[in-house]
């Protein structure tokens, strides 16, 4: 393979379509596992002068970035926490940027507590963080890229996160492999077993583009405007860039595609998808792949169809042996099955292996578990980034993935040398032993014999056991669906800065106010406090020596009170009625009731339907209706015990009825009962236990000569409003 033309264009993206971009990119090294990633890491952060951007399913404050010898020897700090505070407060002109995803509750355990508090407690203002939820439901913020300023980026598998570091001898047992241990428990250290990853990190014009895509998520995700982006630009190798780790490339060419949901009115972006799908079809002799799942039907469809197609062409797969946990495997690992089946199918089984890595020492065993997300097709394309072969990461998640193209005979040399290198760590054959195999079209399966001298070796995957999992169809629709079972405008509107804080204050107050509210309606009617709210005690508070202007006032004034206090209306009606007579106490009563009316649909009114609206959109559609009330229905609705007299007013004042309307459709539907009372006064009570012919039939000639009234009103309210819509108009 590597005898082919030198300077052939493999250059084959469609920016827009199957990547976001194409770009130079001046340097690039691939950093294997997570010891070799830290080390650089803390490097690059000691070296910063401008800026630093991680984005991450995860970044864990506690993580030691440097450890034994290497932490020992630094002068710097080595966790994380203790670093980037360092460097905030030795540089207080760079500007610390840190957005992890907003995690879902069952990975709680994997999670450090109180991430944001710790690192607001740390009062350095230019250390600035974001919990990142502008993603669907059930979809997770998975990419993984620290810049630095803006000349070295960093992208691949690899967060910091808990139960990563490893180094790639992958001993059994390794003591330095020990993170802090996650919730319940706050204290103490938890040993964890070999660990996989690959990252990569480069300079150049594809680093800018990078350096880019990561203030879009941070500006989407908090709504904060970060650090402008710089534009200066060389070809030297940046101030940042890790002296452990010199170039394995040189002036290439990358193709950078993301995926993205729907968020915030953009379309759903799917490049990753047909980027895989693009470089699979150009495959001739050899995929090797590293990946943490496998279980997309797609990706297994092209690559059977391309196997059936070329008669050289062989797969080799790295994966995990066991899930972590029952989701994973009713999900992933039964997906799995499926994924062997499709790509086994049409008599290719033979040229298609799926193995896992192991290690021993002195008698013990281990599994190497794998979170790389790596496919090198030929000795032409490096595809490395953070998207799994699953359904999620081509459609629901956020991820961003980089090919590297061999566009010169320097660059598919060094691809096809990290795809040797990568097999022999896991296989312990020598490179040379590798190449030849690959070359000779050697069955893959070879590779799984192992190397008695090696203390690396590969097993073979079996997942029968997973073929008949209960609810795993269910299990994959809800854990690794294709697409948001829910739209992202439900979950992502209020999951980032300012307007995520806004709603934070305002579900707050709104659950105290109703708290508050629905105590006091429950206190006057079944505590003590229902003594007095009673006619008897009510009367006495209005008690007035003879019917004067202040007098009226007086009565107004407490009636409005008691009223906005939950005390009811009808029982503040039948005291003044008592006090100052049928017609008089009806009138003030109708009065004071008005101004309460009006006085809870301005609070209404000041909180607005547009706070309330972005709730969901149930909240949007009952305020949206409630504000197209006509009069009749303002009565009706009074007429109807639906709630407490001021929640009525404040809905109303909220939707934004029109306050014509709604004090005309008050008035209307206090009359019926304050007429009722004010022509039966005292002897109400009498007429409801004794109702006679007569006070029924004057009853019900009133109910409708009040509802003929309602109705003219109602006529006149709607010309008015619609005389004065024109006006505005």
């Amino acid at each position: 393979m590597n005898n082919l033309a030198p300077f052939q264009n493999l250059n084959i993206f469609t920016p827009g379509y199957d990547c976001w971009r194409t770009e130079k990119a001046d340097f690039v090294s691939i950093i294997v596992d997570y010891g070799n990633y830290y080390r650089d890491l803390h490097e690059s952060i000691v070296k910063a002068r401008h800026s630093i951007f991680i984005l991450g399913w995860d970044i864990d404050s506690r993580i030691e970035l440097l450890r034994g010898e290497d932490a020992e020897n630094s002068p710097y700090p080595t966790t994380l926490f203790d670093l980037l505070c360092w460097k905030a407060q030795q540089n207080p002109q760079i500007q610390i940027y840190l957005n992890k995803w907003n995690y879902s509750l069952f990975f709680m355990r994997e999670r450090e507590p109180l991430w944001e508090h710790k690192w607001k407690a740390c009062e350095h203002p230019n250390i600035h963080t974001c919990l990142d939820g502008m993603i669907p439901l059930g979809a997770c913020h998975h990419q993984k890229i620290v810049c630095i300023d803006d000349e070295t980026v960093y992208w691949g598998g690899m967060d910091v996160a808990l139960g990563r570091w490893d180094f790639r001898q992958h001993r059994v047992n390794n003591r330095h492999r020990a993170d802090p241990c996650g919730f319940p428990h706050f204290e103490g250290h938890k040993h964890f077993l070999p660990y996989h990853d690959i990252q990569a990190v480069m300079a150049g014009p594809a680093a800018k583009s990078l350096a880019r895509l990561v203030r879009e998520r941070w500006q989407q995700a908090s709504d904060i405007e970060p650090v402008p982006l710089r534009n200066l630009y060389n070809d030297v190798l940046p101030h940042t860039w890790p002296d452990t780790d010199p170039p394995d490339f040189e002036s290439i060419e990358v193709a950078i595609a993301r995926t993205l949901p729907a968020i915030k009115g953009n379309p759903a972006v799917d490049e990753i998808l047909k980027l895989y799908l693009e470089e699979i079809s150009r495959a001739e002799e050899f995929i090797y792949i590293e990946n943490q799942f496998l279980c997309s039907d797609i990706i297994a469809r092209a690559l059977n169809k391309q196997l059936v197609e070329k008669p050289k062409l062989r797969v080799f797969a790295i994966s995990c042996w066991e899930p972590q946990g029952i989701m994973e495997r009713k999900s992933m690992w039964a997906g799995r099955v499926k994924f062997r089946d499709l790509i086994e199918a049409n008599g290719v089984k033979d040229r298609v292996v799926l193995a896992y890595p192991a290690s021993q020492e002195c008698g013990e065993t281990a599994v190497v578990r794998i979170h790389s997300k790596l496919m090198i097709i030929d000795d032409k394309w490096m595809h490395l980034g953070s998207s799994n072969i699953n359904n999620r990461s081509m459609g629901m998640d956020t991820e961003c993935d980089v090919t590297i193209i061999g566009s010169h005979a320097a660059a598919r040399k060094k691809i096809a040398a990290v795809r040797t290198d990568l097999i022999r760590e896991h296989c312990g054959r020598p490179a040379e032993e590798i190449d030849e195999m690959i070359k000779s079209q050697q069955p893959v399966k070879d590779f799984l014999i192992p190397m008695p001298y090696s203390t690396q070796f590969l097993k073979p995957i079996d997942d029968e056991a997973y073929r008949e999992e209960p609810f795993s169809h269910l299990a994959r629709a809800l854990g690794d669906p294709e697409k948001p079972i829910v739209p992202s405008s439900w979950t992502t509107a209020f999951h980032h800065g300012a307007a995520r804080q806004a709603l934070k204050k305002q579900t707050l107050f709104l659950m105290a106010f109703m708290l508050i509210c629905g105590g006091l309606a429950l206190a006057w009617k079944y505590t003590a406090l229902a003594d007095y709210a009673s006619i008897e005690t009510l009367s006495a508070l209005f008690e007035v020596q003879e019917n004067t202007l202040a007098s009226y006032v007086w009565v107004t004034g407490i009636y409005v009170i008691c009223s906005l206090l939950f005390i009811p209306i009808t029982v503040l009606t039948a005291a003044v009625i008592v006090v100052m007579g049928g017609f008089e106490g009806v009138f003030i009563s109708l009065i004071a009731a008005l101004i309460s009316s009006f006085i809870g649909y301005r609070i209404g009114h000041l909180i607005g339907i547009d706070r309330l609206k972005r709730f969901s959109k149930l909240t949007d559609n009952v305020l949206t209706r409630i504000s197209h009330l006509n009069v009749l229905s303002v009565a009706i609705i009074r007429n109807i015990p639906l709630a407490p007299f001021p929640v009525v007013n404040l809905v109303f004042g909220i939707s934004n009825v029109p306050v014509l309307t709604f004090m005309t459709g008050t008035l209307l539907g206090l009359l019926p009962g304050k007429l009722t009372l004010a022509f039966l006064g005292d002897s109400i009570s009498s007429v409801i236990r004794q109702p006679d012919t007569e006070n029924i039939i004057y009853f019900s000639l009133g109910l409708v000569a009040w509802f003929a009234v309602m109705m003219l009103c109602n006529k006149f309210a709607q010309r008015w409003q619609s005389k004065h819509t024109l006006k505005q108009a």
